[in-house]
């Protein structure tokens, strides 16, 4: 089930791994309107994602500031749906409150159907 958090709809929990190490994101902000999943850089090092010399850096902005950003591969788990090898944009989140944003990107790739009236996601690949 999906779940209202300041008029924000939520994921309630996800799990991300790499390499053999995951991590539980609990309260994901889901944004139809943002193009790209988003995954704050303290999280995701504690599974061994970190910014890599050479690794292209991207300026994004939605309603906020602008904030700089960069791409990596990742495994995501919500429910029973999993996919591999999906390409997620990683910067600092914590001062908007939440630490993972699920994007259209993530939406599309997995088929999902939103029903507000249920509260509910369904996920597919």
């Amino acid at each position: 089930p999906l779940s209202l958090q300041n008029k924000l709809l939520t994921v309630p929990e996800l799990t991300l791994e790499f390499q053999g190490n995951r991590t539980s994101v609990y309260n994901a902000f889901l944004d139809t309107g943002s193009g790209g999943t988003l995954f704050d850089t303290d999280m995701v090092a504690a599974i061994g994602i970190s910014y890599d010399t050479g690794m292209d850096i991207r300026t994004i902005q939605g309603i906020g500031e602008p904030e700089t950003v960069f791409e990596h591969e990742i495994n995501i788990e919500v429910a029973t749906l999993r996919l591999d090898g999906f390409i997620a944009e990683i910067g600092n989140m914590q001062q908007y409150g939440f630490t993972a944003l699920i994007g259209l990107d993530f939406l599309l790739a997995t088929h999902a159907i939103i029903d507000l009236d249920a509260m509910t996601l369904t996920l597919r690949t």
